[in-house]
C-alpha cells in the first residue's frame, strides 16, 4: 500500500511560485527517516530552499531550516 502526504501545510498552500524538482531522500539504516525537498520559497522566509523531515515513514513531517 502506498500512502501519498502532502507535506506543504494547508496553511501554505497557495503556492503562486513554480515549486520544482522535489528530492526524497531516505536513511537505508532506518526507512521511516526522511527527508523532502524541492525548488521552492521558504515559508519562513529564509534564504534557502526548506526542508521538510519525517520520523515515522512519511506519516506526518516538519519543516526545518538549514
Amino acid at each position: 500500500m502506498i500512502t501519498v502526504v502532502n507535506i506543504i501545510p494547508q496553511s501554505l498552500s497557495g503556492e503562486t511560485h513554480q515549486d520544482s524538482e522535489p528530492n526524497l531522500a531516505v536513511n537505508p539504516a532506518n526507512p521511516k527517516q526522511i527527508v523532502a525537498t524541492a525548488f521552492t520559497p521558504d515559508p519562513m522566509g529564509g534564504p534557502n530552499a526548506p526542508i521538510y523531515v519525517s520520523t515515522n515513514g512519511g506519516s506526518t513531517w516538519s519543516l526545518n531550516n538549514i
